[in-house]
């Protein structure tokens, strides 16, 4: 029987993405994909897919700005860690040592860009309509995580035996890991914490929103962004209800002002004048509700620092890499070299008290930077942060001026890169490591995208 390498690479490539929000549990170990569900099936897509390449060219995406700035920062952070070689010889941590970290942050790094990328890109080309297809299986992906969500929701707030043991139950199924965070009374469903589902929303997001079905709308469409709202809400992830309501806000200026006119500049007046009333109507009804209440008062970060061992530790390890950033600011002190760093300057009164950063000074765990511009920045030193953001400058203005400048179906794809980016860019504040496979796919079809554009400039 003739195998199909097309139809099992996509089924491949598809199931990667539904299992983005299982990171709980993993398959195989892998290094730093080892609790990622998806890296078994993701390997399994370039395994099938190298054979396919085999047969057919290789397509080698135009070295644009993007794809030269973003090896630039791969060059600086390698000159960074060559400047501080003997210094990374030394690192040690009961967890791992500085030459084993350097490894598998370059192996990250590198296994997304190029390999993943560029196997990515080479696969929209062999798909009609991708963008739809990458839509319907995150929509999957999102009801599951939804249905789980809800149950999580009932137990946490209600308690009910059933709803306990119907968690039980999903906690037994393979790839899934069930936390009852009852005392916080923060979601994660099928995710390992809170913030993680938060990403997870913020990824699926633009897509459910851009890309409107034409039929079945309420299952396809209304529903899946209620899920997104109620999910992103009952995880109690601030910065994830920020950029969730960012990216919706975002989505709605960009459509009202594609071609502006008065009568749109007055709609769009109109449509925040009373968006804003009917907010502050429903604060002000709902203000004695105690999960709204709790909500808004989990904003206030700096004042209840010291009552929050996770917003502690967080403060404590910003103010931390402040301290080692002033000692190193223009090489860094070498690629994934930050954490050894952080442990010697945490302020007095983040480590009072603080079972987290305990485990990481015990070497029960490895010190997390919470912030990849800061990460950035102390490993790479400044040259490296400037040009990660010089990265997404030159990709938001591109996809921008497409937007705008473009009459023909590609607005959609480029409002779809513009929040995805948008949204990554504000999430790389709370998360520190370049694993997240959305991003990858988004700037994949970023490259995509471009060249079919640069294709039908040249035939005009």
């Amino acid at each position: 029987m003739k195998l199909n390498l097309t139809k099992i690479s996509s089924f491949f490539f598809l199931a990667t993405l539904f299992f983005i929000p299982f990171d709980g549990v993993g398959i195989i170990p892998f290094g730093e994909f080892s609790s990622e569900a998806y890296i078994f099936f993701l390997l399994l897509f370039l395994v099938f897919f190298s054979f396919k390449l085999v047969i057919s060219k290789l397509k080698i995406p135009k070295l644009n700005a993007e794809n030269q700035v973003l090896f630039l920062l791969i060059f600086a952070l390698i000159i960074a860690s060559i400047l501080n070689f003997y210094s990374i010889l030394s690192n040690s941590h009961p967890l791992r040592s500085g030459v084993q970290k350097l490894i598998s942050q370059f192996f990250v790094l590198f296994f997304f860009f190029p390999v993943v990328t560029l196997f990515f890109y080479n696969y929209f080309f062999t798909q009609s309509k991708v963008h739809l297809k990458i839509r319907k299986v995150l929509l999957i992906s999102l009801y599951f995580v939804f249905i789980v969500g809800l149950i999580e929701v009932i137990y946490v707030y209600y308690k009910p035996p059933i709803a306990g043991r119907i968690l039980d139950f999903f906690d037994q199924m393979p790839l899934i890991k069930i936390i009852k965070n009852t005392w916080m009374k923060r979601i994660s469903s099928v995710t390992k914490e809170p913030p993680s589902l938060g990403m997870f929303l913020i990824t699926v997001l633009p897509w459910i929103l851009i890309f409107k079905p034409r039929t079945k709308k309420f299952t396809r469409y209304f529903l899946p962004l209620f899920a997104i709202f109620f999910l992103v809400f009952f995880s109690g992830s601030r910065s994830g209800i920020v950029i969730v309501a960012l990216q919706v806000l975002l989505f709605f200026v960009l459509n009202s002002t594609h071609k502006m006119s008065i009568i749109k500049l007055k709609r769009i007046v109109n449509i925040g004048f009373f968006s804003m009333l009917i907010l502050l109507v429903s604060l002000f009804s709902l203000r004695n509700v105690e999960a709204v209440k709790d909500k808004l008062e989990s904003f206030n970060f700096v004042e209840k620092y010291n009552s929050n061992v996770s917003n502690k530790t967080r403060l404590g390890t910003y103010i931390s890499s402040f301290s080692t950033i002033v000692e190193n600011p223009l090489f860094g002190v070498g690629f994934g070299q930050a954490g050894f760093y952080v442990l010697e300057h945490y302020p007095d009164w983040a480590t009072e008290d603080n079972a987290e950063i305990k485990r990481y000074k015990t070497g029960e765990k490895f010190p997390p930077m919470f912030n990849m511009y800061l990460r950035i920045l102390i490993e790479g030193g400044i040259i490296s942060l400037l040009l990660f953001l010089m990265f997404f400058y030159l990709v938001l203005l591109k996809s921008l001026k497409w937007y705008y400048k473009n009459d023909d179906l590609k607005k959609n794809q480029a409002l779809l890169i513009i929040l995805s980016t948008v949204g990554f860019f504000l999430t790389w504040i709370q998360f520190d490591t370049f694993r997240v496979l959305g991003f990858w796919l988004v700037f994949s079809y970023f490259l995509y995208i471009n060249k079919q554009i640069f294709t039908k400039s040249v035939i005009k």
